[in-house]
């Protein structure tokens, strides 16, 4: 097992793909060459994205993606004839397909977003948003419930939460933190996350047979 804990002077700034924006790359997985398909680029990665402007997203063929605000009074996307959303509730997920033309119109200013995006023909991605209120809370995410998971990774969207990983000592992760997992292939781990006014997200990636 190898345990990662990175913070805001490990992310890579950089930007869009199409140049519309600015993106935050907090940590991602390259896909090795030899499994590459066209398109592919990448097997997971999290990032985020400032969105001072209206206009396009990016194209991502072959890539599932799952988009959450985080700052801001919202956003239109709409996907042509795949429909229409629109997002004004933070740390709420909308998951759509990176190679849809995808057209996002700001609702009252900026915005930034959180971004998980998968290969759809390699990995499968499980997710859980986790918000302790005022409470003081210890949740645990059980060793069985990921099996078969190859990674696991935890983002704190607010505030500042404590994790164990197994039985190791615990970890303080600030705002925008992220930890990764890499699990032992049939020796998964059991994370213990806990604290009081913190929103975090915990996300399972299993790798598919391809």
């Amino acid at each position: 097992m190898a345990v990662r804990l990175l913070s805001e002077r490990d992310y890579v700034r950089m930007p869009w793909l199409n140049g519309g924006g600015i993106a935050t790359e907090f940590v991602k997985a390259d896909i090795d060459p030899s499994e590459r398909g066209p398109d592919e680029t990448f097997l997971w990665r999290l990032s985020d994205a400032d969105i001072d402007r209206s206009g396009p997203f990016s194209n991502y063929p072959g890539i599932d993606r799952f988009f959450m605000l985080l700052e801001g009074n919202g956003v239109t996307l709409d996907f042509g004839p795949n429909g229409v959303q629109r997002l004004q509730e933070k740390h709420r997920f909308v998951q759509f397909d990176g190679g849809w033309p995808t057209h996002c119109e700001l609702i009252d200013g900026p915005a930034r977003a959180f971004n998980l995006q998968t290969s759809r023909r390699h990995v499968e991605a499980r997710h859980q948003v986790i918000q302790s209120g005022d409470a003081n809370i210890k949740k645990a995410f059980p060793a069985e419930e990921c099996q078969e998971a190859t990674t696991r990774l935890v983002f704190v969207l607010d505030g500042e939460a404590s994790i164990t990983v197994g039985g190791d000592d615990a970890m303080a992760l600030e705002k925008y933190a992220t930890l990764v997992v890499e699990q032992d292939a049939g020796q998964p781990q059991t994370l213990f996350l806990s604290g009081c006014g913190f929103t975090a997200i915990v996300i399972d990636l299993f790798e598919k047979q391809t």
